[in-house]
């Protein structure tokens, strides 16, 4: 099972097919669908679209055909706000607005990045550039935030500033 991304090509629906161009290859896919997401295809027809479902693979590991389709949706490019990281009880001062990308050789990863604070995350989908996301900034608030400032080099003590500028602990908060 996987998640591809590609620019719809063709809807066929009375056989409920849609066809779509695979960027790493320019091969054309083929993928069936529910009735019930028809709307968001046609609402989406101008936008990448992903497909999640299981694949058959040529020899390179690049999907051929779908034999099962679980999912079929636009691209959400749109912004991410983070507003804590949950699990340290850390609030943004200003909530953490990341807008995604794809990726430009593949264009199958959204990545999104804010260099001031080394965060560059990547994945396949929505749910799991999200959840990337929260586990990078738990990492650099515990390796960089919560370090004395004479165990860190300069650009570590550097980005622990920008942390800190941009976000604190709440009181109760362990980390």
């Amino acid at each position: 099972v996987m998640t591809v991304t590609g620019e719809l090509q063709k809807i066929d629906f009375s056989a409920r097919l849609v066809t779509l161009i695979y960027p790493p290859t320019r091969r054309e896919i083929q993928c069936s669908y529910l009735p019930e997401v028809e709307d968001t295809i046609v609402e989406s027809r101008r936008e990448p679209i992903q497909v999640t479902g299981r694949f058959v693979l040529d020899d390179d590991g690049n999907p051929l055909r779908l034999t099962d389709v679980t999912r079929i949706e636009p691209v959400d490019l749109s912004p991410i706000a983070i507003v804590e990281i949950d699990d340290l009880g850390v609030r943004w001062r200003v909530p953490l607005e990341l807008t995604p990308s794809l990726d430009e050789e593949s264009q199958q990863y959204l990545c999104v990045s804010d260099p001031p604070i080394g965060l560059n995350a990547f994945a396949q989908t929505r749910e799991l550039l999200f959840d990337e996301v929260h586990e990078q900034l738990s990492m650099l608030w515990r390796e960089y935030a919560c370090a004395a400032d004479a165990d860190l080099d300069d650009g570590a003590v550097a980005l622990k500033r920008e942390l800190l500028a941009r976000a604190e602990a709440r009181h109760d908060a362990q980390g």
